[in-house]
């Protein structure tokens, strides 16, 4: 097997050094319509890359699956040596696919020789285009920068300063909104009025003066003459989508440029047959991924409301998406791409969440054209007929409600390479169509079934080893098969909505790769794990998992159905439940959201939780518990105080929730944003005057029970926040909303101590302080 490693690292390589001139080849084609050979090129290559991608995953899926095989080593080799997957057998076989699949790739690469292409670092650069474009372009709500905002502002606009400042330095790590702060307070309405000119400057990557120059003075061509409007808006018919289009692709261009781009590329008049390839004009500077990334969504059918973190969790299974940076969030990558996009106008229609968070966006029917026209036959919306699909097909989607009684739908069994199947609405189906697929398309990478009416997962399903998506949501099966335990590359799994039959999940904690994981909606489900056992140490419990969404299970009792009987009986008390539980943490958790689970009494602890944690009408118990956390997660890490990375924490109907431990609120180090609302039992909140320093927002909402918001009378009703930037207070006790509205004062000296730092705040409703300034009697609807 030594050799074969060795062989399929020097097959990485060269896929690697093929790839690095995929942007300046697809450049040259453009340029060469007429040049048929480097589209030849083009496709032999994306053929290669393809086997070579599953060849390489094929290996390490072996590697994987051999490490997971459980028992002693000997009995462990005597297995492996039994199995159909023969190690020596399996080493020949891969060794002859291998030196076929290089010999095969040197052609290619000596042919990209004779077209003498040009090696580009095509992320780095583009993620670097990104952030110059975007950065000035629409500026994000932010919480809590006001006070540095106008301390800024002070330095630039008051000439009498002691300093004649020419620079202001804003220094900090990476994440605290250095950039932000800095949108803000270029785009203040008094900022603008006082400087004749701004210029926006952004310095990233690698420091190219001339481009910095250029790009600054480009800027000031953004004031084009009217004349070039005018001819622009003139050509494009008035098209909103178009001119909007046009404009962000020729953002920063000079004057010169302008002219050269209406002369050269912009048609004389954008009529319907030519508007695809007029917004294609937009599309062809992209990136090779960001290409990719854009095909891609010709899958869904127009008007398809896209949910954005499905999608770019898609593009991550498809391979799309890739960081140069060791480390780095894939996640954040794809979100990048997913901006530089929405902001050339790829997509539109844009919804977010209270948070600010981008939820879904659609596409113009004119955007899914041209993905549609981009794509090929690659990626398509197939028919009953199964119009659009060869062999090189890779990507399809069902629109419509398909028969698949008799067979799957021809010719797709001629598509073997198939990597993304997806039925947005199913239909009529019975086994031998899910034995079709399964026996038929191995190499897919993501698999939605919905709506399929599927009522068992049969055992076939292990057959997709290269599986890293896959959605069953909306069947009608009463379990889910132990097969699906052994997909190993698996990274999201989702069980949604209308799976009100399911009742048996099998235990999920030893996929090695599972990342994201969402049970919503089965109403018969009582234990997320019905064979594991409860307080009982695990080698391997969710390595990889990073967020999970538990919703609307109304008959859940709890994780798990048993307990060890090692550590406890049925006599044991909630402290010994809790001492058990410790041992099964997840420990790579990032995000949490649980909702409508009133029974949940048993679940794993989650003390790791850097991004959010969302409760509603559900116990309190899981987090007192890992609030009270004193050991690590496991014998081999070390320990870190639990939540103490957490950012936003918020918790609706809670109804068994009376207080919060101190000293878990004492580790809450990094909390940014903490919501409580509708906890009718809280009557203790005892915020700690230590601890809490990154507290920006804190709500607290119909908590009539509640009479202090500190841990000691001595600090008053709240303790000193030094970050906290808005403070709400809306229906809770007389004791504490009435001694709030009292805090208000005309003379600042008079302001309790602990909060007249606060820029905004709100009691029942109404502002007593805004923007630093005390105010009476001016409403606000509360969010």
């Amino acid at each position: 097997m030594g050799l074969i490693k060795d062989q399929l690292w020097k097959l990485k390589g060269t896929v690697t050094r093929i790839k690095a001139v995929i942007q300046d080849a697809e450049e040259q084609a453009q340029k060469q319509k007429q040049n048929h050979q480097i589209e030849d090129w083009l496709k032999k290559l994306r053929e290669a890359v393809y086997d070579a991608e599953d060849l390489l995953d094929d290996f390490s899926t072996q590697v994987v699956r051999k490490q997971l095989m459980p028992g002693k080593r000997v009995s462990r080799e005597v297995r492996l040596f039994l199995s159909r997957s023969n190690q020596f057998v399996y080493g020949l076989r891969m060794g002859h696919k291998v030196k076929a699949l290089r010999e095969r790739l040197y052609d290619i690469e000596t042919d990209s020789k004779i077209f003498h292409f040009e090696v580009r670092d095509e992320e780095r650069a583009s993620l670097t285009n990104v952030r110059e474009q975007t950065t000035s372009s629409e500026p994000e709500i932010t919480v809590g920068r006001e006070s540095d905002k106008e301390a800024v502002k002070i330095f630039l606009m008051n000439s009498n300063y002691e300093h004649n400042v020419s620079v202001i330095s804003v220094v900090g790590m990476g994440g605290l909104g250095k950039t932000t702060l800095a949108q803000h307070v270029f785009n203040d309405e008094q900022v603008k009025a006082h400087f004749g000119v701004r210029l926006w400057v952004s310095v990233s990557g690698s420091l190219d003066v001339r481009k910095i120059i250029k790009g600054a003075v480009g800027q000031e061509s953004n004031y084009i003459d009217e004349k070039i409007k005018k001819e622009i808006v003139e050509r494009c018919q008035g098209v909103p989508l178009v001119i909007k289009a046009i404009a962000r692709l020729m953002y920063l261009k000079d004057r010169a440029q302008w002219l050269s781009f209406i002369k050269r590329e912009l048609p004389n008049r954008v009529k319907d047959d030519n508007i695809i390839d007029t917004l294609k004009l937009s599309y062809d500077p992209l990136t090779s991924y960001m290409k990719h990334c854009f095909a891609y969504c010709s899958l869904f059918p127009k008007g398809h409301r896209i949910d954005v973190k499905s999608l770019i969790q898609l593009w991550i299974a498809q391979g799309f998406v890739s960081s140069l940076n060791l480390g780095e969030c894939l996640e954040i990558v794809g979100l990048r791409c997913f901006e530089h996009l929405l902001w050339r106008s790829f997509f539109h229609e844009v919804k977010k969440d209270r948070f600010g968070n981008i939820e879904s966006c659609k596409m113009h029917d004119f955007m899914h054209d041209l993905a549609t026209h981009v794509a090929g036959l690659e990626s398509t919306i197939v028919d009953q007929q199964g119009n659009r699909i060869n062999e090189l097909t890779r990507h399809v989607s069902f629109e419509t409600k398909l028969d698949w009684s008799q067979q799957i739908p021809i010719p797709l069994p001629c598509a073997k390479s198939l990597r993304t199947l997806v039925l947005f609405q199913g239909g009529k189906r019975d086994e031998g169509a899910w034995v079709s697929i399964c026996q038929g398309f191995r190499r897919l990478r993501v698999l939605v079934l919905s709506h399929f009416g599927m009522k068992e997962v049969l055992p076939l399903i292990e057959k997709f080893k290269h599986l890293k998506y896959l959605d069953l949501s909306n069947n009608e099966m009463e379990a889910l098969s132990n097969s699906v335990t052994s997909l190993v590359n698996l990274q999201v799994l989702k069980l949604n909505e209308e799976c009100g039959r399911l009742k048996h999940i099998p235990p999920l904690d030893g996929i090695p790769s599972l990342e994201e994981l969402e049970i919503v909606g089965l109403g018969e489900l009582e234990y997320i794990d019905s064979e594991g056992v409860g307080g009982k140490g695990v080698p391997m419990f969710f390595p990889s998992l990073k967020r999970l969404e538990m919703r609307n299970c109304g008959r859940l009792k709890g994780w798990w159905k048993r307990w060890s009987r090692d550590e406890m009986n049925d006599d044991s008390d909630e402290s010994t439940i809790e001492e058990g539980l410790i041992m099964l943490s997840f420990p790579r958790l990032s995000s949490l959201n649980i909702q409508s689970y009133p029974n949940l009494t048993s679940m794993p602890l989650f003390p790791t939780l850097d991004e959010g944690l969302y409760l509603r009408r559900t116990s309190s118990m899981p987090l007192q518990q890992t609030m009270k956390m004193t050991s690590p997660v496991s014998s081999s890490s070390s320990f870190t105080r639990p939540l103490s990375k957490l950012k936003r924490l918020h918790m609706w109907s809670i109804d068994d929730m009376e207080s919060l431990p101190e000293v878990g609120l004492q580790n809450l180090f990094s909390l940014q944003w903490l919501s409580i609302s509708e906890c009718p039992r809280l009557k203790s909140l005892p915020l700690p005057d230590q601890g809490m320093h990154s507290l920006q927002r804190l709500e607290v909402d119909e908590c009539r029970e509640l009479k202090s918001l500190s841990e000691s009378e001595s600090q008053g009703m709240i303790p000193y926040l030094p970050s906290l930037q808005e403070l709400f207070i809306d229906d809770c006790s007389e004791e504490l909303s009435g001694r709030a509205r009292g805090w208000g004062k005309e003379r600042e000296e008079e302001w309790p101590p602990n909060i007249k730092h606060i820029p905004d705040i709100v009691i029942d409703r109404n502002y007593i302080q805004k923007e630093g300034r005390y105010v009476k009697g001016e409403g606000l609807t509360f969010p």
